[in-house]
């Protein structure tokens, strides 16, 4: 009886990446799409009647979460700079 075994776990690997890769680029692109949308006045035309109300109301809900998101990563940011600076008069350790 022979067994045959196939090393096939670096391609798996690699199609993660890939994959990985993949999807980080489309979020990407997702993000630039929602913020664009949300800094145009896409949402504004329903009072012409361009768009739907349902569109208006997703597009409205997607720039809600974008903004919010946009928000905790700056104010994370912000936290996370303020604590690796030392401000002058203040005990680093004070903990």
């Amino acid at each position: 009886m022979t067994i045959i075994s196939f090393n096939s776990a670096p391609q798996i690997q690699q199609q993660q990446q890939q994959l990985s890769l993949l999807s980080q680029a489309s979020r990407g692109r997702v993000i630039y799409l929602v913020g664009t949308l949300c800094f145009s006045k896409a949402h504004h035309m329903t009072s012409l009647g361009t768009l739907s109300y349902a569109f208006s109301r997703s597009i409205k809900t997607m720039c809600k979460s974008f903004f919010s998101s946009l928000y905790l990563s700056i104010n994370y940011r912000t936290k996370k700079i303020a604590s690796m600076v030392d401000l002058p008069g203040m005990n680093p350790n004070w903990f």
